[in-house]
């Protein structure tokens, strides 16, 4: 009761904060907005392009310097580690991806109670792997948290190894990418690698979306504008820096929490653009929605717990967006123009120098991203606060369930 007491108490803080934020934006039409906020797009964007292009040209000669040479040493032991629920033949194909690359990688699985036949076609691959295939019925415990944190808490606590790789059930790392990866933590000595996550295995808007969504925080943190977010899935980490690790009632989100933890320890923490993990986005605009507001649902209470005025600075920028999205004569109008220039030209730059994709197509897929979140995610963010606010702190997201995205949780498909 204590602990739901104080997110309700933070949670009335920040909705006042963007009720009064609100009616500040509100309150006062600027004649010639509309002619300055243009003037203001063309500056900033080239700003930024400049400083995005000038960044990741230095960030990509460092990378390669990092994974290109050959280490003096290998490890001795990698282990993949992941959770799964009815995930059919696309978790037994991660299996043996994995395990087929070298007989240095082992692979650590927790099964959540499949039953679409899933759990029996794994039990055969450790007949084929005896000493490096561990599946493992998922234990968990009575906290409010994705089921993954288990996973992790055993394998970080019982495997021993010297680095983990954890992904999600779709994570391809490609072999070449695998051994740069390997190269990098060894000869920059490394805790945490954490690679681009790719929605590419899937050409459609939706994944075009995720992948918009994947370089644009990347290029945030790249120029140190925000460090919070954390993907949670195709990271190398060192088994040194986990050993006794464990989630807590506050932890929340797994992937946030373990973040915060590595960094108080002050781990050497590293976000590479130009080694991938290749994965599926949900495929439709539903999904795509439904996954989003499960993150941004787990989210929330530990940041009100943990990071409060990093929830207000985000509340600021996303009241003010979401706000002049309906008012676009408001004084919020130029900071909208702001921020649909800074990623314009993050994602622009990114494009041309990191990933040699069409400019064209970036930019029409990163509209269709910015207003798919202005006008839905942006709103779901505020609301979930007020219904924390109101005492809902665990609105609906279900307690220790995997889900899967059920076109692939289908034997043979």
């Amino acid at each position: 009761m204590k602990g739901l007491n104080k997110l309700r108490s933070r949670a009335l803080f920040q909705i006042c904060f963007v009720i009064i934020l609100g009616i500040i934006v509100n309150l006062f039409i600027v004649p010639g907005i509309i002619k300055f906020s243009g003037i203001l797009l063309v500056i900033s964007f080239s700003f930024v392009f400049i400083i995005t292009f000038l960044k990741a040209s230095s960030v990509k000669k460092y990378e390669r310097s990092c994974y290109l040479s050959t280490p003096n040493k290998s490890l001795e032991k990698i282990c993949v580690v992941t959770a799964c629920k009815n995930e059919g033949d696309t978790i037994v194909n991660t299996v043996m991806h994995y395990l087929e690359m070298s007989d240095k990688i082992h692979f650590a699985l927790y099964d959540d109670t499949s039953t679409d036949g899933s759990y029996e076609e794994l039990q055969k691959l450790t007949k084929v792997y005896p000493k490096r295939f561990i599946l493992k019925k998922l234990q968990k415990r009575n906290l409010q948290i994705h089921p993954k944190a288990f996973a992790l808490e055993d394998a970080f606590n019982s495997v021993e190894c010297d680095y983990f790789l954890v992904i999600d059930s779709d994570s391809i790392i490609l072999e070449d990418d695998f051994s740069k990866s390997v190269n990098a933590i060894i000869n920059d000595n490394i805790d945490l690698l954490h690679l681009t996550r790719s929605n590419d295995m899937k050409s459609n808007i939706t994944n075009k979306m995720g992948d918009i969504e994947e370089l644009m925080f990347l290029g945030l943190r790249m120029i140190n504008f925000q460090t919070s977010v954390f993907g949670g899935s195709g990271f190398f980490v060192r088994s040194k820096s986990v050993k006794g690790f464990r989630y807590n009632d506050s932890s929340m989100s797994e992937d946030t929490y373990l973040n915060s933890h590595l960094k108080k320890k002050q781990n050497k923490i590293r976000f590479f653009l130009t080694l991938y993990c290749h994965e599926k986005a949900p495929e439709t605009f539903k999904n795509f929605y439904k996954q989003r507001f499960n993150w941004i649902n787990m989210c929330i209470p530990y940041f009100l717990l943990h990071e409060f005025f990093q929830l207000a600075f985000w509340n600021l920028i996303f009241s003010i967006v979401f706000i002049s999205l309906f008012n676009p004569f408001s004084i919020g109008l130029p900071f909208v123009t702001l921020c649909l220039a800074t990623i314009l030209a993050l994602e622009t730059a990114i494009a041309m120098i990191i990933i040699k994709k069409n400019i064209l197509k970036t930019m029409l897929h990163t509209l269709a991203y910015l207003l798919f979140t202005g006008y839905l995610v942006l709103g779901t963010f505020l609301w979930i606060q007020v219904l924390i606010m109101l005492g809902k702190d665990k609105v609906t997201f279900e307690k220790n369930k995997i889900e899967s995205d059920k076109k692939y949780a289908k034997m043979g498909k």
